[in-house]
């Protein structure tokens, strides 16, 4: 029994002088500072213009009677991700355009800005309004939750010509030379995003 009380005297005194030795090799400070830290997160806001059908453009095309008719592949063209917007709060996108130009060819009428409509969804999301074109600002879509994915939110785009006739127009068409020919008019559309 001796032996025993020997043997736990001897390991407390053991354990005592290591940590008497481990808390001696710890020195304290020789002074101490503090400083804030602050962590500031300003809203960012972006709005990409991504390419059409075509290239960097949009193309509608009349090739045969139907499309003159009716809404065709040619005439109605979705765009998928044509634009890309990063926002950490609400926010808008609206279109404007200028009125068309020849760009091929020259004519004695042009047709008016108005005769081509636009839609806009979110990426599997549901059409819903669609504006006429203008060279005024018109709002193309709205988004009431803002966009936290640094991809940003894809957003769909419909362009539709006219239909019904609405470019069988001999003045469209009509050459110096007076033959008829295919003329290509062009316009640039504008998006912008605002914050709500």
């Amino acid at each position: 029994m001796r032996t025993k009380n020997f043997f736990l005297v001897a390991a407390f005194i053991i354990c005592g002088l290591v940590c008497v030795n481990s808390v001696k090799g710890q020195t304290a400070p020789a002074g101490t500072g503090d400083i804030k830290l602050n962590l500031v997160l300003h809203p960012v806001q972006s709005i990409v213009v991504n390419p059409g059908n075509v290239g960097d453009v949009v193309q509608l095309e009349y090739k045969n009677l139907n499309d003159y008719k009716q809404t065709t592949s040619s005439n109605s063209v979705e765009v998928q991700n044509q634009l890309t917007v990063f926002s950490t709060g609400k926010f808008t996108v609206s279109a404007k355009a200028a009125d068309f130009i020849v760009n091929e060819g020259t004519t004695q009428a042009i047709p008016g800005i108005g005769t081509i409509n636009l839609q806009a969804r979110s990426n599997g999301g549901d059409y819903d309004k669609y504006i006429s074109l203008k060279k005024e600002e018109q709002l193309l879509y709205s988004n009431d939750k803002g966009t936290t994915g640094t991809s940003g939110l894809g957003i769909d785009v419909t362009y539709s010509g006219a239909v019904e006739n609405a470019y069988l127009n001999e003045q469209f068409f009509k050459k110096a030379d007076g033959v008829s020919g295919v003329t290509t008019f062009e316009s640039t559309i504008t998006y912008s995003l605002y914050v709500n």
